[in-house]
């Protein structure tokens, strides 16, 4: 008997986690609408542009190391080289 009853609790439970589980999948990826990577912690979509500049820097806030602001001047070097820039 506790077999039968084990066998319904297992069988129950797999319908249970394959109906619910695309549901939780697809809300997670409906989150954001924006297609980035890293997403930032916080962004408000608007019209217009975002100009990128000779003023253009990187702030660090928080956790620092020489690694990674090396990392951080290696980027800006990189980029205000770039073909894009300007």
């Amino acid at each position: 008997m506790k077999k039968a009853y084990l066998a319904v609790f297992i069988v129950f439970s797999l319908v249970v986690l394959c109906l619910l589980g695309p549901a939780r999948i697809l809300r997670a990826q409906g989150k954001s609408s924006l297609s980035i990577m890293p997403l930032p912690a916080h962004a408000v979509l608007g019209e217009g542009e975002f100009p990128i500049d000779g003023n253009f820097g990187i702030a660090l806030k928080g956790y620092k190391e020489p690694r990674l602001e090396k990392a951080q001047q290696r980027f800006l070097d990189t980029f205000s080289s770039s073909q894009w820039f300007g």
